[in-house]
């Protein structure tokens, strides 16, 4: 396995460029995924840290199932036990008003002690204190057993005391220390938006329950993953030529989202840093790359040298690929039936912009900027439409239906198109044109 733990490559959507041409926009797709599945390969131990909130709100019934949303997360939790290697670990913290760390990295073998001590998350209440939850999350992080560490955080609600920020700040924090973490909130009343913002921070993914067995899934899909990784703690650095401007990059895979907060531009080109939490067997990293350039008499151009490193899970060894982004370049004379375009970078790309539309809408409802709004969703149905994605299209109908009519879009709604517009729909885990390295 730690002969070949992943494989590099880019796609770009037009194969020629002219030479001696200008402001030329340019994009493509960097993908990071793992080889073909080998048999009897070792596996790493995880340490899974369930952040659950136990706040009062948690005892609401969630809705006609019969259950409160605490009982459903509880049970939840319990059914991971029986799934759990032996080297794996199950933390859990409950936090409220504080923060109590239930269990700290218990194993398989303490099977009722775990039991006996998630019952207890039924009887604890308070208000929702995420400030308290990071910081006690820190600290389980920091005494970590295993080389792979998934943060399961899962709240119902808005954060009540402590600071926003300064929560966001520890879970930066925890992350650049190697955990993946990944957010979600169950019910109507949480805030997708926020929750979204502490799973950035690693390329994790933002959930929204609604369903009575949503939880239990994707609690034990985060498990299998943690189990299956084939590299931890990936860190991306790109560095794109002083001819390149522009720089703007996106997440397309397993969530989408713009990443503007990690460019930088420097005298010897423009710099993206960011962390890309863990990938295991069957997954991958998808980006989206898009920026002008300014072409010239060659060959070739090189947009930007990309440099990814990881932790190797299973030997401890830290391991660090590089690759280059070139196109080629024509003759202007050849004209554009010599290019060829790919049709998938093209595809991926048009659901990004229909993602950034979509939360420009929502600025401008927010702002109290209705007509704007209303012809902002008007054209996202007909986008969404020519894209296929007709669940999406029937909400954003119902969003504008409603704002033309002088009603308030609610939370739930909010999350609801929120999650929906987030998902990667479109990933391309074999990639055939493009550069493409394998360590």
């Amino acid at each position: 396995m730690s002969e070949s733990n992943i494989i590099l490559s880019i796609s770009t959507e037009r194969d020629l460029l002219p030479k001696n041409s200008v402001d030329q926009e340019v994009r493509g797709i960097f993908l990071i995924e793992p080889p073909r599945a080998q048999v009897n390969a070792p596996k790493p131990g995880a340490d899974i840290i369930l952040l659950l909130d136990t706040s009062g709100s948690m005892d609401h019934k969630f809705h006609d199932s019969g259950k409160s949303k605490r009982q459903i997360v509880v049970e939840a939790a319990k059914s991971l036990v029986p799934l759990m290697n032996d080297r794996d670990t199950l933390s859990a913290i409950s936090f409220n008003t504080t923060a109590t760390l239930m269990l700290d990295h218990e194993r398989k073998s303490a099977n009722t002690r775990v039991m006996s001590m998630l019952d207890e998350l039924l009887n604890q209440s308070g208000t929702t204190d995420f400030e308290k939850a990071m910081q006690l999350c820190q600290i389980v992080v920091r005494n970590r057993k295993n080389p792979v560490t998934k943060v399961i955080f899962l709240t119902d609600g808005h954060p009540y005391g402590g600071d926003l920020n300064q929560a966001l700040v520890i879970a930066s924090e925890i992350v650049r220390e190697g955990a993946t973490l990944d957010s979600m909130g169950i019910g109507g009343d949480f805030n997708f938006d926020t929750m979204r913002q502490f799973s950035a921070f690693s390329g994790g993914v933002t959930e929204n329950i609604v369903r009575i067995n949503d939880t239990q899934n994707i609690f034990r899909q985060i498990l299998k993953s943690g189990q299956d990784a084939v590299a931890t703690n990936i860190q991306l650095n790109f560095l794109f030529g002083k001819h390149v401007r522009d720089v703007k990059l996106y997440q397309t895979a397993p969530e989408k989202r713009l990443l503007n907060g990690s460019v930088t531009v420097r005298r010897d080109g423009t710099l993206v840093e960011l962390r890309a939490g863990d990938l295991p067997m069957g997954g991958v990293k998808q980006y989206g790359m898009r920026c002008n350039v300014d072409l010239p008499d060659a060959p070739f151009v090189r947009v930007a040298d990309l440099v990814v490193s990881y932790l190797d899970p299973v030997s401890d060894a830290v391991r660090k690929m590089d690759l280059q982004w070139n196109i080629n370049l024509s003759d202007p004379a050849q004209g554009a039936s010599a290019i060829l375009h790919n049709s998938f970078v093209s595809d991926v790309f048009r659901e990004v912009e229909l993602l950034m539309d979509f939360e420009n809408a929502l600025a401008l409802a927010k702002a109290d900027r209705l007509p704007e709004a209303v012809k902002k969703f008007h054209g996202l149905v007909d986008h969404a439409k020519q894209l296929g994605l007709m669940e999406q299209a029937a909400e954003f109908q119902k969003a504008y239906e409603k704002l033309i009519n002088g009603q308030n879009l609610t939370q739930e709604e909010l999350n609801r198109m929120l999650h929906q517009s987030s998902r990667a729909s479109r990933v391309r885990k074999t990639t055939t044109t493009g550069a493409e390295k394998k360590l």
